[in-house]
């Protein structure tokens, strides 16, 4: 099974289909911090400046939110099973770790802990946790996201 092919229009129809799925799994995973980071970095990707470069997914973004707020509770037992505290403090965090996520993606590792990744996926990926064949970068030239998180904290 090689990569997807999305000028492929039988393709197309397979991920539209999908569509539910992943909103389910947003649904499911995001907390109320989560959902106010997530709308805040929508934001920012849609306010900034992209050229003739299509911006990235939602979903992408919405995957790599989950992702990185995941990361930051795991070592912490206190919030096994819960979702974050809805605090300024922990909106400001997570925000800074996806920033910091969205600028490190050409090196990207990220999948749900029970994927595996089939050999013809190569680095960097975003595995979407609906469909693990389906690295969420793919044709996203990741190396904008290192330039514009630079742009904006200067």
């Amino acid at each position: 099974c090689g990569p997807i092919c999305y000028g492929d229009v039988a393709t197309r129809f397979y991920m539209a289909s999908l569509t539910k799925n992943q909103v389910d799994y947003v649904t499911k995973h995001a907390g109320p911090v989560e959902v106010d980071v997530i709308r805040g970095i929508k934001k920012w990707i849609k306010t900034s400046h992209w050229g003739d470069t299509r911006p990235p997914s939602s979903y992408l973004l919405e995957v790599v939110v989950i992702h990185c707020s995941r990361e930051w509770v795991k070592p912490q037992p206190k919030f096994a099973g819960k979702p974050l505290p809805v605090t300024p403090h922990n909106k400001k965090c997570l925000f800074q770790r996806v920033l910091t996520q969205l600028a490190e993606l050409s090196c990207a590792e990220i999948q749900c802990e029970d994927q595996a990744v089939s050999k013809a996926i190569s680095k960097p990926f975003v595995l979407d946790p609906i469909n693990a064949s389906n690295n969420l970068l793919t044709g996203f030239p990741v190396e904008l996201f290192s330039w514009l998180v630079g742009r904006h904290e200067q």
